[in-house]
This record gives C-alpha cells, structure tokens and sequence, in this order.
C-alpha cells in the first residue's frame, strides 16, 4: 500500500520544474554578480544552528522559527535569516579580518510563519552584510546596492522606502511614553492606522501639540521635503540627529544618481528593538509586501563578543520573480538548439561531435542508438503532428552523424 505522503510535498515548500527553476537561478546569478562585483564575498554558513544564535535577536520570534534536538539534547535550529550567522562569524573566524568587511551571502532560509504574507516554510534569500563602516556612507553604500541589484534581476518598477527608528525613539524620549505604550504605538504607526493613534493618544498625557505631531507620524512620507516637516516637529536630539543622517544619506543617493527610486518615510518603524539607524524596504506594484527589507544594527554583534556598527539588507528570490512575472520581464527559457543523434556504428563520432558543439556554446541533445529523424517520424506514426520532443524543447536543428562524418 502506498504511503500517505508519498506524492505530497509538506506545506510552505515548492518544486521548481524547469522554467521555473530556470528563472530562478538567473536571478541567482544576477544577484551574485552584483553584489560581487561591488566589492562583496560570498560566504555560506550551516543550514542549522544551535538556537543560541538566534535567541539574542529581537527581530526573530523564536515560535517562528524550526526547531528540533541534536543527539545530546541541544536545541537547533533552521536558519531563518542569514545575518546572525554572519554576525557569528564576523565574531569569531573573522575577528582578524581587515575592516570593512563586504560579504554576500545567496541561499536558503526557513520558517514557521504561518500568518506572514507568503505564507513558505522554505525561501531563497540574497544579501549583503556591511561590517565595520558606521554612518551615513555605509547606509548610502548598502541602499545603492539594494537599487542596483534589484535593477540587475531585472526589475523596472520599484521604489524604496527609507526610515530612521532614531526619530521615533527621539519622539518617545520626548514625551516619556512607557516602553510597552510605545510598543503599541509603534505597531499602530507601522500599520499607518490613524484611527488608533488618534484612540491612543486621546486620554494620554501630554500636551494637544505633541499629541497632533504624533499623530501625523504616518503621513511624514514622500520626498526630501517631509524631512523638513520631521525637522519642524521635534528638536530633540536623538530626533534632529536621525533627520541629519537621513538628509546625509538621500544627498549621497542622489550624487550616485539614484534618488528617483527612493521615497522617504518617517511612519516606517518597525523591529525597532533590532535596528538603530536608517531602515528600508524594496516595493513593486505587484506586491502587497515588500521583497526587500534592510537596515543598520550597530549593537548585534554584541552578542557574540564583538562590537562593530553594521547594515545590510535581504532579498526575497520568490518575490523579485512574482515581480518580474507582473511586468512580463521573465525572459524565456532557451531551448535545444540541436538534436545530434547517429545509429550504433558511429556513436564516438557522433558524442564527440556533440560535445564539440557544446564547447563553441551551442545547447546540444545527444540522442544515443538513434537518429533525429526516427525521433520525427516515430512521433508521426503517434499521431503527433510534429516532432514532439522537438517542438517541446525548441530543437531548431536534427543533425545525423553517419558513419565516415564529423
């Protein structure tokens, strides 16, 4: 009797067929270039690791994460990012490593994020990691990036968001608002959701002015100009130095050129526990979500015994696909270009024939005891109007060594 799951796959997992797996690896190689060429090394860390590494991180919920038990009892767990194993790393086989450190990573991340928009227990994730490069030129550096890399998987249409938690952090200051209130606060103004700040903040005291600031928190988005209007709110200095890393960050996207595809967005405030500095995500229309997500985190590497200022940012493969799809980008996967095929007398001849078609780039299918042509009319004698495997892989070319050729 045949197992239950045997032709099932778990939830939150997929197969790639070839199209898609086609896609895929493009934009993999796309993104790998990018980031190489501008400087970062690829490293690859364990698929799992003691959960130890994970559980300092206010960012991962450790219910999100897969955990299960070694041999001698310690807890492991899937990998479900890949900056805290490079913080690992960065702290331990790379603590005499020259500074900054450029790394890149391209690979696979898991999760139990059931109520998260995609809804996948397994997902490609590609990034980088800026280590050792504190402030604005860091910040510039690694958001240039994430533009230039989403531009090189092919995408035309996006647009990134920028924040800074230090202005939030300022404001809070400012009004004395406990840690647990402004956690609600922050969620409310993540969600963009007026109605409950505007309920929050009605019976809280403190002064109709403040209350009215706090309340266009979500609003303060768009370009250069709402960090005047940010500016104009607070002068408190934990405020006033977030708007000048923010203006120094946008002035330096905009001498690289760049400063069309970003958009600046004060009521952005999320894992402010993790980040410390500018935040952003990566947009497209065809996604509700964002694809790309980063941020500084100058005190995570604390954890692990050192203490270095730090950015990076992620990449979602499956969501740059999705994108792709929706602005028909997907270039077509390219087919055969020639069926080579020869009958008993002459297979040395004719695999070698093949194989030097392969080496001048030629995608060439080896068709071993038979010949193209009795691949075409066994098709005929079938029913099939044309040559099936032909058609189905863009064969353009039968080629039919014969005894005495190639």
């Amino acid at each position: 009797m045949m197992a239950t799951y045997q032709k099932q796959i778990p939830g939150g997992v997929q197969d790639y067929l070839q199209a898609e797996c086609y896609h895929k690896r493009r934009v993999e190689r796309a993104l790998r270039e990018t980031f190489m060429m501008s400087g970062y090394d690829e490293v690859e860390t364990p698929s799992f690791e003691y959960y130890d590494v994970y559980s300092e991180s206010n960012a991962l919920k450790q219910e999100r994460m897969i955990k299960f038990f070694d041999p001698n009892g310690r807890i492991l767990a899937l990998r479900p990012d890949f900056t805290m194993p490079i913080a690992r790393l960065c702290a331990t086989r790379m603590e005499r490593a020259e500074l900054p450190l450029r790394l890149c990573y391209v690979g696979s991340a898991f999760g139990n994020d059931a109520d998260a928009q995609s809804q996948r227990r397994e997902f490609t994730q590609a990034g980088v990691e800026l280590l050792g490069l504190p402030g604005a030129k860091g910040d510039a550096e690694v958001i240039a990036l994430a533009i230039v890399a989403m531009k090189e998987a092919g995408l035309t249409d996006f647009q990134i968001d920028i924040g800074q938690v230090e202005f939030f952090r300022g404001l809070m200051d400012q009004v004395g608002m406990n840690e647990r209130d402004a956690e609600q606060l922050r969620e409310y103004v993540e969600q963009k959701n007026e109605l409950a700040i505007e309920l929050m903040l009605k019976n809280y005291p403190m002064g109709g002015e403040i209350k009215s600031d706090l309340q266009r928190l979500p609003m303060l988005y768009g370009g250069p100009e709402v960090l005047d209007e940010a500016q104009a709110i607070s002068s408190h200095p934990r405020c006033r130095a977030a708007i000048d890393n923010l203006r120094e960050v946008y002035a330096l996207l905009e001498a690289f050129g760049l400063s069309d595809y970003v958009s600046i967005d004060l009521g952005m405030v999320q894992a402010i526990g993790y980040y410390t500095g500018v935040i952003f995500k990566g947009m497209t229309g065809a996604l509700g979500y964002p694809l790309l997500t980063g941020g500084r985190y100058d005190h995570l590497l604390r954890a692990f015994g050192r203490d270095l200022p730090a950015t990076g940012f992620a990449l979602g493969v499956k969501e740059i696909l999705l994108s792709l799809d929706s602005q028909s980008a997907l270039r077509p996967q390219p087919g055969v270009q020639v069926l080579v095929g020869a009958d008993a007398s002459c297979v040395s001849a004719a695999y070698a024939y093949a194989q030097k078609l392969r080496g001048e780039g030629i995608r060439t299918a080896f068709c071993l005891g038979c010949l193209p042509q009795q691949v075409v009319s066994q098709a005929r004698q079938l029913g099939v109007p044309k040559a099936a495997y032909a058609d189905a892989n863009g064969v353009r070319q039968l080629i039919e060594v014969k005894e005495g050729e190639a």
